[in-house]
C-alpha cells in the first residue's frame, strides 16, 4: 500500500501547507531531553513511519524536523 491508496483512504485530511515554523519561547519548562537509544536502521523506520501519515509533498521538508524531535 502507498501513500495515494492510503491517503484515499483517510477520513480526515491534511492541508498540503503547513502553518509557519513555532519559535522557541525561552522561560517555558519543558520535559528532560532524553538520550537517543534509537541505531540508524531504527532511526529510518521510525521517520518513515511518521511520514506515513504526511502528504508526500510535505515529506522533503518535515523529514529533518521529525528526525530533529528524536
Amino acid at each position: 500500500m502507498n501513500n495515494a491508496e492510503i491517503g484515499k483512504a483517510m477520513v480526515i485530511k491534511l492541508d498540503p501547507v503547513l502553518p509557519e515554523y513555532p519559535t522557541f519561547k525561552e522561560g517555558v519548562r519543558r520535559a528532560p531531553k532524553r538520550e537517543l537509544t534509537l541505531n540508524k536502521r531504527e532511526i529510518k523506520l521510525a521517520v518513515a513511519n511518521a511520514l506515513r501519515y504526511v502528504p508526500e509533498e510535505l515529506h522533503e521538508q518535515l523529514a529533518p524536523e521529525f528526525l530533529d524531535e528524536l
